[in-house]
């Protein structure tokens, strides 16, 4: 506000929900004299999602600055002006600062950094956060801190909770804050804590909370924590090194699918392709071991894709397919180990147990690989080549018989790809059988100590061996009530050597479990100390062990492998836990995100899309994207929700979005199409037309339920624009503010509202004369509607873009909000909207989030009387009444599903207004 000015601000919450909250500001004149042209500003940790009855102002990184508009622009003694507006985050009160001194006053920014340090086995460790000021304060500023609990980090276990006041002396502009890191023996997972700033005074933070990070060093972990991976990968001994020599673990996820007749990764059909692998990388998988067959190569169609969900894909061959997956992988710090999993389209190895079948020679396969390498070469997100899936039955190991000889073949094919591609990484499975001993298809290496595999180009060979549990098949080592203690020798003998014996490197290319079976979580606690190196099960690496842990690739990312199931349930959605808490002890290296190298097929990085002549579609891709609409009304599309990305509208130049898959600019494209709605900007466009129809009938802005009905009836065809304005004119409303005058005072107040003027005698005469020759006020309202007068006075605000929700959408953010008691993330609304889109039903919806754990863990302890009580508290904000808590009883009783009465809920009207701020304008996000 301007200094010297008796200005006294006050803030106030109107509302407040899960993760967001409605409040206004009042600024009043407490002087004698009048106040004009008027600005505030102010920092919070909370971000401003919409506001009104003020001016948005150019603020400070992390400030926020608002002024006037015409309608408050003078504020008489003791007047005020309130501004409203919603916002993310909690409601904490605004600290204001002065917004008209010279620039020097300008209070300073304060950043904060990220912390992070090695936990320690005793005493305890520093954690350093640094605060900087972007420029000296004249006078003494500070802000206030403490630290709270995150990510597995306990307060007065791991660390010393505290709290206290950084104060910054005149000219001072950096500050650090320590935190005492408590040190253990514990093998545990790593952790986190965040350090929360608050009552900044003279300063803007930047942001409000720092991330410190805990690195257990009590048992097997990533070498060099620290350490971001890069580059192409060797071996050095039995350890998978980087380009600089260190140490790395590969932590990968089997995605099959385009291995089968089905030629696509599987769940593409329910989720959308980039949202899956963000989630692998989320869950910390570093790569994804990707199975394919020869006959993918050889031109197999792609199916099993939901257009909705996945339109980039729709048309692409399968290579193509897989080089968007490489060029995705690379963007998220992702590795990728190519798989050829069999010859024709199918499941599992080829029947014959060996590498070619068929019409699929063992030339073909080579040549395939051959190709590939020359695909891949130079792109360092491609790190390995599995040469093939589970040999077994016939194949031999280095007997010299060429039909079956696997180490053999395996050596003719590694060659080869080496003349092309030195710097892949060359998988070599086990077989079935050696010497009389068997063992899971791909799993028996004993080979290898008599017959080593021997590749031109050194440093680049890695054993790969499969392991399963007794789920999967009770063999003979999973007898006897000692089993458990026996199974370190089994892998010793199999597989396990070859890395005791630092022969080579050895990846566990498969395993998995339903974690159902007694047996199998013990098979898997001793696979896991394997894994880490800790043969005595100490809790430390073995000398002379991997010190990264070996690489493995677990068994699968999706449920539909019958025997194991997958990370993700049967619905494509859901997490299974107790696997990633299990794979939580064998967690993997970073790596840094790789921009990839040329390849041979199409080039996802960036498209450039242009529109024909008419009304285009138009879907880009991953990377930053240039889309032209040309002549038309020109729609660009993105599978995001509005507020998963930063859009910048200019129809008359260029806009910009810039969300997850890259900044996508725009030129001649009047509509942007997102999972939760449309932002439209065509000036003929249905909802241009109903916005102007508001205007000139009631005078007033749309609301986002009435205009998506209107726009609804308009695009379909139900009513047209004229039958619409019958419509308007019919209302209350409009009857309220016109009915009560005659024809000549009707035109006359159209003018005003409409045109922002006077009525020109001709123009009233014509208008009067045609409503006695007939013609309806409703006509004459379109008439002013559509009048190119009018359409150019609206074009500015319909060219900001007029915000059209999506109904389904809001549906799936209401279950959110009934069901889970939080906002949709937004991977989950953009396929829980697809899948109504596809025609799954709103109960069926229902139906799912109740069946989910989320819920479960929220409602499943309840009787029915509680669950309808706490649907109220959590649904409506309130307590339950007797009449409709007895209600819901009754119905319940009658044979209600608690999925039923979660619709009921959600769809009623009261919660429909309760999270309308959170949905109409975009919906917020979690």
């Amino acid at each position: 506000m301007f200094k010297n000015m008796t200005i006294r601000t006050v803030f106030r919450t109107t509302n407040t929900w899960d993760q967001g909250f409605a409040a206004e500001i009042d600024v009043f004149n407490d002087g004698a004299e009048a106040v004009t042209d008027w600005r505030l500003g102010f920092t919070a940790p909370w971000a401003i999602q919409s506001f009104w009855n003020a001016a948005a102002l150019i603020a400070p990184a992390g400030a926020t600055r608002f002024g006037n508009v015409d309608m408050n622009g003078t504020l008489a003694p003791g007047q005020k002006a309130t501004i409203g507006f919603t916002a993310a985050g909690q409601p904490t009160p605004p600290v204001f600062f002065d917004t008209d001194g010279p620039s020097s006053e300008v209070p300073p920014a304060l950043t904060v950094t990220d912390a992070w340090t090695v936990e320690g086995d005793t005493g305890t460790s520093p954690l350093v956060f640094e605060l900087t000021l972007s420029h000296a304060s004249a006078t003494p500023v500070s802000i206030r801190w403490e630290t709270a609990s995150t990510a597995g980090a306990v307060a007065g276990t791991d660390f010393t909770s505290t709290g206290g006041t950084v104060t910054f002396a005149p000219g001072q502009t950096r500050a650090t804050v320590t935190v005492e890191v408590t040190g253990d023996t514990t093998p545990e997972l790593n952790e986190a804590l965040k350090l929360v700033l608050s009552e900044p005074v003279g300063v803007i933070p930047a942001r409000w909370e720092a991330s410190g990070r805990i690195h257990d060093d009590d048992g097997p972990s990533p070498a060099a924590p620290d350490h971001q991976a890069d580059g192409f990968l060797s071996t050095r001994g039995n350890e998978i090194i980087d380009s600089t020599g260190a140490a790395v673990r590969l932590a990968a996820v089997n995605w099959f699918g385009l291995e089968t007749s089905r030629a696509s990764p599987d769940g593409l059909h329910v989720r959308a392709w980039q949202d899956m692998m963000k989630q692998m990388a989320d869950l910390g998988f570093n790569a994804i071991r990707l199975p394919y067959s020869s006959e993918l190569l050889d031109g197999k169609t792609p199916t099993n894709i939901s257009e909705t969900l996945n339109p980039d894909l729709i048309g692409l061959s399968g290579l193509e397919i897989i080089d968007r997956i490489v060029d995705y992988a690379g963007r998220l710090g992702m590795r990728i180990i190519l798989d050829h999993h069999r010859s024709s389209a199918g499941d599992g190895p080829n029947a014959n147990g060996l590498w070619y079948d068929g019409a699929f020679t063992e030339q073909g396969w080579i040549d395939d690989w051959v190709m590939l390498a020359q695909r891949y070469k130079g792109n360092a997100t491609v790190v390995a080549a599995d040469l093939h899936n589970e040999p077994h039955k016939s194949a031999t190991w280095g007997d010299g018989v060429a039909a079956t000889d696997w180490k053999a073949a395996a050596e003719r094919a590694g060659a080869a790809i080496q003349q092309v591609n030195p710097d892949w990484l060359i998988l070599v499975e086990g077989i079935e059988k050696y010497n009389d001993s068997y063992y899971w298809w791909g799993g028996n290496l004993q080979g290898v100590a008599d017959h080593p595999v021997v590749l031109p180009v050194g440093g680049k060979l890695v054993y790969s061996a499969h392991d399963y549990p007794n789920s999967v098949h009770p063999q003979p080592w999973f007898q006897g009530d000692d089993f458990a203690a026996r199974l370190p020798q089994v892998f010793d003998t199999q597989w396990g050597y070859i890395v005791r014996q630092n022969i080579a490197p050895v990846l566990l290319g498969e395993f998995g479990t339903r974690m159902q079976d007694a047996k199998d979580l013990e098979w898997l606690s001793k696979l896991v100390l394997t894994l880490n190196g800790d043969l005595d099960a100490d809790g430390v690496t073995d000398a002379g062990m991997p010190s990264a842990g070996q690489s493995w690739a677990y068994w699968s990312w999706t449920d539909n492998s019958v025997d194991t199931g997958g990370i993700l349930d049967a619905d494509t959605r859901t997490l299974v836990q107790s696997k990633l808490e299990a794979l939580a002890a064998i967690r993997g290296t970073s790596f840094a995100p790789s921009d990839g190298g040329s390849y041979g097929g199409t080039e996802p990085a960036g498209l450039m899309l242009n529109g024909g002549g008419g009304n285009d579609v138009l879907r880009g891709g991953i990377g930053d994207d240039f889309v032209y609409g040309g002549p038309g009304s020109d729609t660009a599309v993105w599978n995001a929700p509005r507020r998963a990305h930063d859009v910048t509208l200019d129809v008359q130049g260029h806009s910009t979005v810039a969300g997850p898959e890259g900044t996508d600019t725009l030129q001649s494209v009047e509509v942007l199409s997102f999972t939760d709605g449309r932002l439209i900007a065509d000036t003929g466009h249905a909802a241009a037309q109903i916005f102007r129809l508001y205007g000139a009938t009631l005078d007033r802005a749309p609301d986002a339920g009435g205009l998506k009905s209107w726009v609804t009836v308009l695009e379909s065809a139900s009513l047209t624009l004229r039958q619409a304005a019958d419509g308007f004119t019919g209302s209350p409303e409009f009857q309220g503010r016109y009915g009560h005058l005659d024809d000549a005072g009707f035109v006359d107040l159209l003018y005003w509202n409409v045109l922002d003027r006077a009525s020109d005698p001709a123009g009233l005469d014509n208008w009067l004369n045609a409503m006695a020759g007939g013609m309806t006020r409703a006509e004459v309202v379109l008439g002013f509607s559509e009048a190119a007068e009018n359409v150019q006075l609206t074009r500015p605000a319909v060219e900001q873009g007029i915000w059209v929700r999506d109904d389904q959408a809001a549906v799936v953010a209401r279950l959110y909000d009934t069901t889970l008691d939080r906002l949709p993330d937004a991977l989950g609304l953009a396929n829980w909207t697809a899948a109504l889109k596809d025609g799954m039903t709103a109960q069926r919806a229902a139906d799912g989030f109740a069946g989910s754990l989320e819920f479960q863990q929220k409602y499943g302890a309840l009787d029915d009387t509680g669950f309808i009580r706490q649907l109220y508290r959590n649904v409506l904000d309130r307590e339950g009444e007797g009449a409709g808590v007895e209600a819901w009883q009754n119905g319940m009783q009658g044979g209600m599903t608690r999925a039923e009465v979660v619709l009921g809920f959600s769809e009623s009207a009261e919660h429909q207004a309760k999270l309308a701020p959170a949905i109409d304008d975009g919906i917020w996000l979690s």
